[in-house]
Parts: structure tokens; sequence; C-alpha cells
């Protein structure tokens, strides 16, 4: 199989760009070689760290038992109830400012109609 590379031109800080010319004196590794490895072994590592990551996330998740929760007395039937109660609260106050937007929004509109009225007639 055939691979096909892309020239990319990057700017590296001098002082790393000497590093690297040091580090690759030694194998006479071409820069955009040794710049390939690096980006190769960069990727492989972040994709390593994703998958652990997943896995410590897993691990935890499924490590949590239910008493451990944190709820103690709390029924959930109970925390639902509350939530609904806040829900219902925060949405009665919200809809007079959702209605007063939707007002300002008509007319701006009804204004810009108007306008565009005139300029025609003209």
């Amino acid at each position: 199989m055939k691979t096909t590379s892309l020239r990319t031109q990057i700017t590296l800080p001098n002082a790393l760009r000497q590093e690297i010319d040091q580090a690759r004196q030694s194998s006479g590794e071409s820069l955009s070689g040794y710049l390939n490895t690096a980006a190769k072994e960069r990727l492989e590592r972040e994709k390593h760290e994703t998958i652990d990551l997943e896995k410590l996330a897993a691990q935890v998740i499924g490590s949590i038992k239910e008493k451990d929760l944190g709820w103690g007395s709390v029924s959930e039937a109970m925390w639902r109830k509350e939530r609904e109660t806040e829900d219902s609260y925060r949405q009665k106050r919200l809809d007079p400012l959702i209605e007063h937007k939707h007002v300002l929004k008509r007319e701006r509109q009804d204004m810009k109609s108007q306008s565009a009225f005139v300029l025609r007639d003209k």
C-alpha cells in the first residue's frame, strides 16, 4: 500500500530546534523523520491515556455502592418532587421574561418591515 505525504511547515522556538538537532545528530535522522516519529509517539500515548481514563471512569462508577451515594434518608421520589417544585417556580419566573423577549423581537421585525415598506414607496 502506497502512503502519501503532505508537506507541512511549522515554526519551532530556537532552543527547541537546537535540542532536536542535537538529539538527532547521533542517529543521522532527518528533521522530518524525527518530527514524524515524535508526532506518532504522542498520538499513540494520548490514545492510551484516553483509554486509561475511560477504564478508570468505568472502575470508579462500577465501584460505587448504592448505600455510598450520599443520599442518606432522602428518597428518590422525594428528591424528584422537590426538583419539580423548584423547576415550576423557576419556570413561573422565566415565562414573563421569555414572553417579553418575543414581544420585543416581534416589534423589531415590525419596525424593519415598516421601514422597508417606506423605502420601497419612494
